[in-house]
């Protein structure tokens, strides 16, 4: 349906307004079911700088209300 379609494209703009790195490390864990350590095994960053960017993605996200309306409307 167009109205699902509209939802998909407004969550795509919003994953689009996350920085790159943000970005890439959201999906290795939630698209990859990467393990926190994989991720910064992959990227050769430290633990705490994944959990960071995981944090403030995750965040970005709730303050969003595109994001609200995808998974709650």
């Amino acid at each position: 349906p167009a109205a699902q379609e509209t939802s998909r494209s407004e969550l795509a703009a919003v994953l689009g307004a996350l920085n790159e790195e943000q970005r890439e490390t959201l999906l290795m864990r939630y698209v990859d079911d990467m393990s926190l350590n994989d991720i910064a095994a992959a990227l050769q960053i430290p633990l705490g700088t994944v959990k960071s960017r995981l944090y403030n993605a995750l965040q970005k996200l709730r303050d969003d209300k595109r994001t609200r309306e995808y998974f709650l409307g």
